[in-house]
C-alpha cells in the first residue's frame, strides 16, 4: 500500500510539474510579448511596464527551472531535492503574490502615470509613439501644435496608450496569480510524497530490525 502510494504521488508530481513547466513557459512568453510587442512604445515613455515584463520573464524562467528539482526528486525518491524544490517554490510564490497584487492595485494610476510620462517625454519619443499608434498629441491634434502628425490621425494617444497598458498589466497580474494557485497545489504534493517516503523508510528499517 505504501509503495503504491509513493509511486502514484511521484507520477502525479511529474505530471503536475510538466504542466507547470508549460504554464511557466507561457508566462515568460507573455513577458516577452509585453516587452517587445506593444509595450515597447510604453517603455520609451519610461513607464514601468518594461520592469513588469522583465519580472514576468524571470519568474517564468525560474519556475520552469525549479520544476527540474521536483521531477528529479520524485523520480529518485530524494527528500533533499524535494525539500529544495519546496523551499524555492515557496519563495517564488511569495514574490509572485506581491507582484500580482501590486500590479492589480496600481491599475487605477495608469492615466496619471501616462500623463506625467508624456509631458516629460522628448519630441522624438512622442513622434515614435504617434507613428506606432496612428494618433496625434496626447488628448488630440490640438495638443501637438506644430507636430509631425499625419492629417488622418484625428485621435489622441491617451486612450490607445491606456488601453494597451491596461491590457498588458492585467495579463501580467492575472497570469501571476493563476500561476501561484497552480504552484500551491504543486507545493502540497511533494509534502505528501516526503511523508510517504519517510514512512516507507521507517517500515524498511523496522523490517530490517526484525530480521
Amino acid at each position: 500500500m505504501g509503495k503504491c502510494c509513493v509511486t502514484t504521488t511521484s507520477l502525479f508530481i511529474i505530471l503536475l510539474n510538466g504542466t507547470l513547466f508549460l504554464a511557466a513557459a507561457v508566462t515568460a512568453g507573455i513577458g516577452f510579448w509585453a516587452y517587445y510587442g506593444d509595450g515597447s512604445a510604453l517603455s520609451d515613455l519610461g513607464i514601468s511596464l518594461a520592469n513588469m515584463a522583465i519580472a514576468l520573464i524571470v519568474v517564468g524562467t525560474a519556475v520552469a527551472s525549479i520544476c527540474f528539482f521536483a521531477c528529479c526528486g520524485a523520480c529518485c525518491g530524494s527528500r533533499v531535492l524535494l525539500g529544495l524544490y519546496m523551499l524555492l517554490l515557496w519563495l517564488l510564490i511569495a514574490v509572485q503574490i506581491s507582484v500580482g497584487i501590486y500590479i492589480l492595485l496600481n491599475r487605477d494610476e495608469i492615466p496619471t502615470l501616462l500623463a506625467d510620462a508624456w509631458s516629460s517625454a522628448s519630441d522624438d519619443t512622442r513622434y515614435s509613439i504617434e507613428d506606432q499608434f496612428d494618433c496625434c498629441g496626447f488628448t488630440g491634434p490640438l495638443d501637438q501644435p506644430g507636430g509631425q502628425c499625419d492629417p488622418s490621425w484625428t485621435e489622441g494617444c491617451q486612450e490607445k496608450l491606456e488601453s494597451t497598458l491596461e491590457q498588458n498589466s492585467l495579463a501580467v497580474g492575472i497570469c501571476c496569480l493563476a500561476l501561484v494557485a497552480f504552484q500551491i497545489v504543486a507545493f502540497i504534493c511533494p509534502c505528501i510524497l516526503c511523508i510517504n517516503l519517510s514512512k516507507k523508510n521507517k517500515y524498511k528499517a523496522l523490517e530490517g530490525y526484525h530480521e
